[in-house]
């Protein structure tokens, strides 16, 4: 059952990915955003399209973006993290149980194929590296995902070609 609602949801998560990148430039004009404890956040409607738990000018201030431009950085962070609350709140799940994990991920970003699976009863979470040439890989994120300091589990869709810089 619980593969089944992660396909039900899958559709609709990539929806709202791609609309948040569509309306990323819309949603990152000063008229949209809020400051809360010096730190911006999209105002509350709009909050589900941006990260749960880092507010919008987190791509500055935590060092990811070089870009000065305010307009910029928050653009940039909803393209990186598109439609979290959405995945956090509206597809999210309390999980049933403590997780069973099987497989380990110790070795991520080491270069190695590595792979996990944690289950939660009514949740599962299946993370991988494979490498199919020395530069490049695909990274898989797929079920619902944990965040630390919060129950919930978030919905996560990540099937993603990349390349090894290291």
């Amino acid at each position: 059952m619980k593969y089944l609602r992660w396909l039900l949801c899958y559709p609709f998560s990539v929806a709202l990915t791609l609309a948040t990148w569509f309306l990323s430039p819309i949603l990152a004009l000063p008229i949209f955003v809020t400051v809360i404890n010096g730190r911006e956040w999209l105002i509350k409607p709009l909050r589900w399209f941006q990260t749960f738990d880092a507010p919008l000018d987190e791509g500055h201030f935590g060092g990811y973006f070089t870009t000065t431009s305010p307009y910029l950085y928050r653009m940039f962070w909803l393209v990186r993290n598109p439609a979290y609350g959405f995945g956090q709140y509206l597809f999210g799940i309390n999980p049933a149980q403590k997780e069973v994990v099987i497989g380990s991920i110790t070795k991520w970003d080491t270069g190695v194929d590595n792979w996990e699976y944690t289950d939660w009863g009514n949740a599962f979470n299946f993370r991988a590296q494979w490498f199919f040439t020395a530069k490049w890989f695909i990274r898989i994120n797929i079920g619902w995902k944990a965040h630390a300091g919060f129950s919930r589990l978030m919905l996560t869709t990540h099937i993603t070609p990349r390349k090894w810089n290291k």
